[in-house]
């Protein structure tokens, strides 16, 4: 999780912590994702099996239907055959004491076989129709189903004893206490520099480590002064090349005049040299916009909204003391640059408004 730098200062490692924290957070989601992907996948299996078997019945019903039609057609046509007179428009009449007598309760018979054939039919009729109901909203079912579904399982996902559960998976549970300690460590510097218990290299070590800030190196090219950051009695220029990486540069008043400038510092046989970058064309000097321009991919509206923002870092006017270098690369950084400072005219960045 983190590196020890010398003074027994530990600082995080700032890009391995937020990827730590990130695969956390990733594998924690996928987990409850997956668990709600189960729960309403249980659901919609069981809403296909019900519409299946309604889809099952329904057919069984139809063909019950026919068959019963059949049967009618037949006992109508039996008693229409024995008893036409008893047809009136086309729907049967019970028969008379007398036909029930002389045909020993035939009659009674064949009108009976009549009546609950179309009883039978007018049932399979009903029970079709129950059916085709059910069957037609069973989609709003589902979707109610769904819905409560989901309402239970954000209920689960977040209950204690789902997520206690979860962790002890040991994959998931490692990350868990990594991603703890990343936490506890940023509560207690936190705490500590509420109490002023943190140095001024503590300081600045960690702002640098989690914005990527480097140590200066050459060759740079195309590099503006950013910004300045001050810790207590340490202090730095921020500088920022085209690529868009940030280098540390102790501070040193004798390099104010130049702070509106972009300059490259280039190897010349066996040292290094500074120039003012300029355009490959038209040779006019390279501004700070311009740095802003390339690096806001060439958008103007981005890079005048981020040329505004860092003026109002750099314009006030500065008056610390010079800090202590650490390294012989930085003195003989701010050297080269102090030195070319007294052979141009402070650059002027553009005014925009």
């Amino acid at each position: 999780m983190s590196v020890t730098r010398p003074l027994t200062i530990t600082i995080p490692n700032f890009t391995e912590d937020a990827r730590t924290q990130q695969q956390y957070k990733t594998t924690l989601e996928r987990r409850i994702k997956a668990y709600h992907s189960e729960q309403e996948s249980a659901v919609r299996r069981s809403f296909v099996a019900k519409k299946e078997s309604l889809t099952a019945e329904l057919s069984v019903a139809e063909n019950m239907i026919a068959a019963r039609n059949v049967t009618a057609q037949k006992a109508m046509s039996a008693y229409r055959l024995r008893y036409p007179h008893r047809m009136q428009k086309g729907r049967p009449v019970k028969p008379s004491f007398l036909e029930w007598l002389f045909s020993f309760g035939g009659a009674t018979r064949l009108y009976r076989n009549v009546t609950e054939a179309n009883s039978a039919v007018i049932e399979a009729q009903t029970n079709q129709r129950r059916l085709g109901h059910k069957l037609e909203v069973i989609d709003s079912e589902l979707s109610r189903a769904l819905a409560a579904t989901e309402e239970k399982a954000k209920e689960t996902t977040s209950s204690p004893e789902w997520l206690a559960d979860l962790h002890r998976d040991r994959a998931l549970g490692d990350l868990k206490i990594r991603v703890d300690a990343i936490e506890h460590e940023r509560e207690s510097y936190a705490k500590r520099l509420e109490a002023g218990r943190v140095s001024d290299d503590e300081k600045r070590d960690r702002t640098f480590a989690e914005q990527n800030i480097h140590m200066v190196e050459l060759p740079l090219t195309g590099v503006m002064f950013y910004r300045v950051d001050a810790f207590g009695s340490l202090v730095y220029f921020i500088l920022r090349d085209l690529e868009k990486r940030l280098f540390a540069l102790p501070y040193d008043p004798r390099l104010e005049s130049i702070v509106d400038g972009v300059f490259d510092i280039y190897r010349v046989a066996d040292s290094y040299d500074v120039r003012q970058r300029v355009h490959a064309e038209s040779k006019l000097p390279f501004t700070i916009l311009d740095h802003f321009f390339n690096c806001c991919d060439r958008q103007d509206a981005a890079s005048r909204a981020a040329y505004r923002e860092q003026r109002a870092w750099m314009k006030p006017a500065r008056s610390y003391p010079a800090t202590p270098c650490s390294m012989d690369l930085e003195r003989d950084i701010i050297k080269l640059l102090a030195e070319f400072a007294q052979t141009i005219p402070s650059p002027r960045a553009p005014q925009i408004i």
